[in-house]
């Protein structure tokens, strides 16, 4: 009888795939920095691209000499962007480019395309950069100095809020350019405890839109919650108001009022029965909340 003979399991390793996960840093930035490669072959390899390991500031070099070529398609210089960003958290491996990195950026700040003028701006912003702020300030002052369109440069401004940005942003929601802007104006100003007076007009003012007069009532609940509270209550007793704007009243008091203030203002809880039986499914649904947490 012929016994089968046993087979083995080989002992060589599986064979490992060459694909682009096992490619050096330094074969793609060669993919990166050629003009011979296409577009999208070009990001992927920077996407793809760990500059940091090894400290290797040639690399490096290399993709900010692509970040600040306006020859090079916008593309390509976004992705050297993100991958420079990438690099910059190792802080001890990136420190000896990070000089350049930083000239850069406000070289890319002034470029004639948008998109990489606010992508290295809002870089410069985060890093609370003295040459970012004084520029953005400057475009909203005259536009034709403008960077970026202002409700964009109000948003990066944001990121390190101070007396010079707030009063640009009083200004731009006296004589606003758009909405947009103006919004931005005021998130940007309710950081600043001085605004609460704006806010407070902003608030009681019926021609304004409800979209604005919410982001009052929630820039009052940051700087000056006493004055919403105020504010929300005679709103509420005001039966030619906005059901948008009692519904945001009621939800002040309901999460943030003085239960036993509340509880004993027979004005206010008599107007709120009467709101949570009578007056629009929103405003109504609001109501009974509010009577459920004051105890009626």
């Amino acid at each position: 009888m012929n016994k089968k003979r046993k087979t083995t399991k080989s002992s060589k390793p599986p064979r490992k795939s060459k694909g682009p996960a096992t490619r050096s840093a330094k074969g793609l930035m060669s993919i990166a920095t050629s003009a011979r490669k296409d577009v999208k072959e070009r990001v992927s390899a920077l996407n793809e691209v760990s500059l940091a390991v090894g400290g290797d500031d040639e690399n490096m070099l290399a993709a900010l000499r692509i970040l600040g070529d306006e020859d090079e398609p916008s593309e390509v210089r976004l992705a050297a962007l993100r991958a420079l960003q990438t690099a910059s958290f190792s802080v001890v491996d990136f420190e000896p480019v990070r000089g350049p990195y930083m000239a850069t950026l406000r070289k890319v700040a002034k470029d004639p395309d948008q998109e990489l003028r606010e992508s290295a701006l809002g870089v410069l912003a985060r890093l609370k950069d003295g040459f970012a702020q004084k520029k953005l300030l400057e475009g909203l002052h005259d536009p034709e100095k403008a960077l970026l369109p202002p409700e964009n440069a109000l948003q990066l401004l944001s990121y390190d809020p101070h007396a010079e940005a707030y009063q640009a942003a009083r200004e731009i929601v006296r004589r606003p350019p758009n909405d947009e802007a103006k919004r931005e104006a005021l998130r940007l100003l309710s950081a600043d405890a001085k605004a609460s007076p704006m806010f407070e007009k902003l608030l009681r003012d019926k021609s304004e839109s409800p979209e604005i007069r919410q982001l009052s009532a929630s820039a009052l609940h940051s700087i000056n919650p006493d004055k919403l509270q105020e504010h929300a209550r005679e709103i509420l007793l005001d039966t030619s108001e906005h059901d948008d704007i009692q519904a945001t009243s009621l939800a002040a008091l309901t999460n943030f009022g003085d239960v036993e203030a509340i509880a004993n203002d027979k004005a206010l809880m008599k107007r709120v029965d009467r709101l949570s039986s009578e007056a629009p499914a929103k405003v109504k649904h609001s109501a009974r909340q509010f009577l459920s947490r004051y105890g009626q």
